[in-house]
């Protein structure tokens, strides 16, 4: 139906059950412009031929958009379609144009990492820290390898020339999806960073490994913390298992009877099904902490270490900081916890193949992987009960008068 809208008539039409009424907007200050209704929603549309085809582009809902906001887009879309221009494929590269890297970041991350990487909170953390605070608000299409180089040298006059690395790979990979996943740029502007070259920054391994007074430092600090960040930091010493395997333990994969803890291969860095046996320590340690969840009603779910049940423990940095100052051991970080471990199977004598079985290192090779099925699982045990004995010494639960020597 055609009609020369006024703002009273928008806000009063109406549409009959199930049905949907049109108007199409006579005044000439509109070009055509029509007000659709129904039941629940009015919106408005721009109707025109482009290239001998019709075309609409919806221009928002009323009252959201007013009239006179309508009218004036309308008579922008037929100003292009004169010219020749496609205001629908226009209407597409400006939305473009103006989506930021924040905007795509976030996209991103919860589009593509939370659904392809175990540890996209990492990432997550690495852009909001990292990259957001500099150029979230350079639009996608404008973003050159000069603002990433400035970037660069923005975090290695902090200091912070391992994470240069780490965010230009992060920054290449977002740009690579913005490009073939969702065709919002053409070319990724930052892929010739570093091609054919060694990293900017050359990243070395940490060589730190914690002394007996440090780990009984940090050991006694955890009786300040909460019974499960207790429980969980005492649990990365007592197993040498990687951070977040013990963060995000489940109690369907523990065996208190038995001793033991089995890691399915969905759950480990290298795809690899892992046994851990545990000492009797370890396992009054989970049984205090099931005590603590029972004595205070507190159904934890799924994880072991949680708080309320509300999904796994989360609480790390500030975990970090209130452990470094109630030990004052400094320079360590969860992992040195393994490291740690590693060293000291070493030091008292186990072999290397029994240690890499026990990190869940790959102790096979060639053929040995398709006919040795043989899972080291006494000398498992052997190790973890050396490791448990030289801790307990290390921490001050036991008698030292019998004290397990390590070799020089």
């Amino acid at each position: 139906m055609k009609k020369n809208l006024t703002d009273r008539f928008c806000q009063t039409a109406k549409a009959a059950r199930g049905e949907r009424a049109e108007y199409a907007d006579t005044n000439p200050n509109g070009w055509n412009l029509t007000l659709r209704v129904s039941e629940t929603a009015k919106s408005w549309d721009c109707r025109y031929r482009f290239n001998g085809h019709r075309q609409r582009i919806g221009l928002g809902t009323f009252p959201a958009i007013t009239l006179s906001e309508a009218r004036r887009k309308s008579l922008e879309i037929g100003n292009l379609a004169k010219q020749d221009i496609d205001p629908k494929a226009k209407a597409e590269t400006d939305q473009r144009r103006q989506r930021t890297v924040e905007q795509a970041a976030r996209a991103y991350i919860e589009e593509h990492c939370k659904e392809h990487q175990k540890s996209w909170r990492q990432t997550e953390r690495l852009f909001e820290k990292h990259i957001l605070s500099r150029i979230s608000n350079i639009p996608l299409q404008d973003l050159t390898r000069a603002h990433v180089l400035e970037l660069m040298d923005d975090l290695a006059g902090e200091g912070l020339t391992v994470q240069v690395n780490r965010v230009v790979s992060q920054i290449k990979a977002f740009c690579n999806w913005a490009v073939e996943d969702r065709e919002w740029i053409d070319v990724n502007p930052v892929a010739s960073i570093n091609r054919g070259k060694k990293k900017r920054f050359k990243e070395h391994s940490r060589d730190r490994f914690l002394s007996s007074d440090e780990i009984r430092a940090i050991w006694d600090a955890t009786s300040f913390c909460s019974p499960t960040a207790r429980s969980f930091v005492r649990m990365l010493f007592l197993t040498g298992q990687r951070r977040d395997e013990v963060r995000l333990m489940t109690w369907n994969e523990l065996d208190l009877e038995r001793g033991e803890w089995n890691l399915p291969a969905s759950r480990t860095k290298n795809k690899a099904a892992h046994f851990v046996p545990l000492m009797d320590r370890t396992v009054d340690e989970l049984k205090t902490l099931k005590a603590h969840y029972e004595e205070f009603g507190i159904d934890p779910g799924e994880y072991v270490f949680t708080v309320a049940g509300k999904g796994p423990y989360a609480g790390l940095r500030r975990l970090k900081e209130n452990l470094d100052r109630d030990s004052r051991v400094t320079d360590w970080v969860f992992h040195d916890c393994r490291r740690t471990f590693s060293t000291s199977l070493s030091r008292l004598g186990i072999s290397p193949r029994d240690r890499r079985a026990c990190l869940n290192h790959s102790v096979k090779d060639g053929l040995d992987k398709v006919y040795d099925l043989y899972d080291l699982r006494d000398e498992k045990v052997n190790a973890f009960d050396a490791w448990t004995k030289f801790l307990m010494q290390s921490v001050g639960e036991v008698d030292t008068s019998n004290i397990v020597r390590l070799s020089k």
